[in-house]
């Protein structure tokens, strides 16, 4: 979805800050909100993802 809002302090900083020190993990920001997780172990196949 198109937007025009922009995450102050940057994307950057918050991702840095987030993830100090951490290797393999993710960061994902939302309105008012920030996900940390770690990252898929395997990849993710599309065609699972379709169902019947």
């Amino acid at each position: 979805m198109p937007t025009t809002q922009v995450p102050a302090p940057s994307a950057a900083l918050w991702r840095d800050h987030l993830l100090a020190g951490e290797s393999g993990r993710l960061a994902v920001l939302m309105p008012g909100q920030a996900l940390v997780t770690d990252t898929p172990s395997r990849p993710v196949d599309a065609m699972t993802l379709a169902g019947p």
